[in-house]
């Protein structure tokens, strides 16, 4: 059952660690620090006063002792500064359990693991812990009246020697347990060298074990990825189509905008020119026509010479129907009147040549109109004219649409 005692700034020990297994033998020259092993062992049980252990130019000592069932225990004292400055410092630890402030003595937790001394008749003695210059071994040194004391009771030496036979029998077995588990460690340690350089995969694989959403929003980004691709390879087609052009030929965004506004205004003006020469041909067929000495048809003519005809008869039978009463008195019977359908049809008649007639005089309006409108688009198309003038100065290309033009004249231009 090996114990592992780590001891630091005690006496002549600055810092080492003993391994206690069975029958364990320390030797070495005088003042070397053997006798502080013992001393600090005992120390640690008793609680030992501080003042002629702690190594010089150190704060505190500290020993520690770890058992195999995995008890550690650690004892610290002395002060908080070197040189026996500041406050005292007298605490243990016992599995992680911090206990500060402890009085003389070593507390009560500590005498509970066993290590403790025992009363035999006025003496006290310690059956684990033999102090180097007490003579012999445990017992051997007494008076016989301590000896027969500590060896009385019969029933305790026997409970102590099954005691030591069951941990012998466990120690054993604990050996040939460690025996076996440090074979299968060996043997695992063979197989983890086969899946060596294989972290990163483990790595790799809790990466992909990821949510559904990601994976939506990842199948997302790769439709715009997908996208952008074709945005790039169709702008650098296009680059391609312009790697020999001279960036400095073309003007600032100003100037563009410029460019743009008034080639929509070119637009405008040349289905403007169209218009007006649309126009300009109606009015030059028109030119020598005279709205005035239009010829009337022969039944236009009769229309119109019956016109008159008809509405004298229709006023003359208004008159003759208010005095149809006063014609019946005197002569008995009515005057006789032309046939109402004939009157009908020549009224249809003359409203048809009347109607010709006003369209005619519309159709003059518009082209007068057309004409007033022309000559305002000129204005306009000369002022665009001489400004595109002066944005393509010596171009070649527009930069704009693009088509090759005589300096200072666009193409699409008149």
């Amino acid at each position: 059952m090996p114990i592992r005692v780590h001891i630091k700034d005690f006496q002549s020990i600055k810092d080492s660690v003993v391994i206690i297994d069975g029958l364990t033998v320390i030797t070495g020259q005088n003042n070397s620090g053997k006798t502080a092993v013992m001393r600090a062992i005992l120390g640690l049980f008793t609680n030992a006063p501080a003042g002629p252990l702690v190594r010089h130019g150190s704060a505190f000592l500290m020993v520690e002792l770890t058992f195999d069932d995995g008890t550690v225990v650690r004892w610290e004292k002395g002060w908080e500064k070197p040189n026996q400055k500041g406050g005292t410092v007298n605490r243990y630890h016992i599995n992680g359990m911090l206990l500060s402030g402890v009085g003389r003595g070593a507390p009560p937790e500590v005498a509970a693991l066993g290590v403790c001394p025992i009363q035999a008749a006025s003496d006290r003695v310690w059956p684990q812990v033999a102090q180097q210059f007490d003579g012999t071994l445990f017992l051997v040194n007494r008076p016989g009246s301590a000896v027969a004391e500590a060896l009385s009771d019969v029933e305790k030496v026997g409970k102590l020697t099954r005691a030591l036979k069951l941990s012998e029998k466990d120690r054993r077995a604990s050996n040939n347990e460690l025996t076996v588990r440090r074979k299968d460690l060996e043997g695992l340690k063979d197989d983890v060298q086969k899946y060596t350089g294989l972290e990163d995969v483990r790595t790799q694989v809790a990466t992909l074990t990821i949510q559904e959403s990601q994976v939506d929003a990842f199948e997302f980004q790769l439709a715009q990825v997908m996208e952008l691709r074709l945005s790039l390879t169709s702008a650098q087609e296009q680059v391609d189509t312009l790697k020999d052009f001279d960036p400095r030929v073309v003007p600032d965004q100003k100037c563009a905008v410029r460019v743009r506004r008034h080639s929509k205004l070119i637009e405008a003006v040349v289905g403007l020119r169209d218009r007006r020469n649309q126009a300009g041909g109606e009015v030059e067929r028109l030119a020598s026509f005279d709205p005035s000495v239009v010829p009337l048809s022969k039944a236009s003519q009769e229309i119109q010479g019956l016109s008159i005809t008809l509405a004298e008869s229709l006023a003359l039978r208004v008159r003759l129907e208010n005095a149809s009463g006063e014609v019946s008195r005197l002569q008995g019977r009515m005057p006789t009147i032309p046939d109402g359908g004939a009157a009908e049809s020549l009224r249809k008649e003359l409203n048809q040549a009347l109607e010709l007639q006003r369209r005619v005089k519309e159709a003059l309006e518009q082209v007068e109109q057309v004409e007033a409108e022309a000559k305002t688009i000129d204005t306009e198309y000369g002022d665009a004219k001489q400004e595109v003038f002066d944005l393509l100065g010596d171009l070649g290309e527009c930069p704009t649409c693009g088509t090759v033009h005589e300096p200072g004249q666009h193409v699409g231009g008149a």
